[in-house]
């Protein structure tokens, strides 16, 4: 019987069913087939040499947007080289994983095929830049050393000096989605504290974002779901893969605000495990990003391990 309840603590990782297709609205978030959506994915079932599982995602017309593979068929480890690609059917990325890792090499493009940046991971997961380019092909950082700059349609930017790869000195940019803008600090890639607005506030801070787990550590929600929850054994058999996910959005007191499920399950199982969630009576870490306090979602991949 599928009994032991294992949490995984992420942000961004999804963890799919193994279906033929699955869609996605504009922000990625899994919908219905049958309605307006943006994205779809195939799943290629076959194990590939080496033991991968490969997928494919497209835009809605059928152009090629991702393709790479997972070590596991949950869809949960990221394995080998992950390759994106614009509407146009241009390069848009490549990084390489290895355990759901980014090591390695990575590049970037511009739509118009120019070549953004390139650069590598180095042992501890920051990435060092070696090159960059502006969208007209004005090299601006070479071999590491220089200007860089970047500018999204949002208005969000990022400025700063490259020494070696890594940020040095003094990084300004502008956050759109919280009106804040902000200057940190760096010393050879390290960073040593910012300075944040918004709204005629300042805030200081030492830490980029402060990530909402709970307070008392991973396994003591961990501990409270196993206890409190049991997932019925025909529903497991019948409707249920290894994995679903919750989305927990915590408050700015850190207690949870909403939860939901990005997976499709049976609605009585899922309206069981939200309300079992709901009534964890500990508190999370309080969420803040360059110090301004701020609704943040967690995702959290239940695995059901036999």
């Amino acid at each position: 019987m599928k009994s032991l309840i294992t949490f995984v603590f992420t942000l961004g990782v999804s963890i799919l069913f193994s279906q033929k297709k699955e869609c996605y609205d504009e922000s990625w978030k899994e919908i219905s087939c049958n309605k307006n959506y943006a994205y779809y994915r195939l799943f290629l079932n076959n194990k590939l040499s080496g033991g991968l599982y490969k997928v494919e995602d497209y835009y809605k017309d059928g152009t090629l947007q991702m393709e790479g593979s997972y070590s596991d068929n949950l869809y949960f480890y990221k394995q080998g080289e992950f390759k994106y690609y614009y509407e146009n059917g241009k390069n848009s990325s490549i990084e390489n994983y290895a355990n759901n890792k980014l090591i390695g090499e990575f590049k970037k493009w511009y739509p118009n095929r120019q070549l953004k940046w390139e650069g590598r991971y180095l042992n501890d997961g920051n990435p060092e830049y070696i090159n960059f380019w502006t969208e007209d092909g004005i090299q601006s950082v070479k071999d590491g050393d220089g200007k860089f700059f970047l500018k999204s349609n949002d208005g969000s930017f990022s400025e700063g000096n490259l020494k070696n790869g890594k940020e040095d000195g003094i990084w300004k940019g502008y956050m759109p989605d919280l009106n804040l803008t902000y200057e940190d600090k760096y010393d050879n890639g390290i960073f040593i504290e910012g300075t944040s607005k918004r709204e005629g506030k300042k805030y200081i801070y030492t830490t980029i974002q402060d990530i909402p787990y709970p307070q008392k550590g991973n396994d003591d929600l961990r501990n409270f779901v196993i206890t409190n929850f049991k997932f019925p054994e025909k529903i497991v058999k019948d409707n249920y893969s290894d994995a679903i996910i919750l989305v927990i959005t915590i408050d700015e007191s850190g207690k949870i605000f909403d939860i939901n499920t990005e997976n499709i399950v049976d609605e009585k199982v899922k309206e069981k495990l939200i309300n079992t969630v709901r009534k964890y009576p500990g508190k999370f870490i309080i969420p803040k990003i360059r110090g301004f306090v701020t609704k943040q979602t967690i995702k959290l991949p239940i695995l059901i391990i036999e």
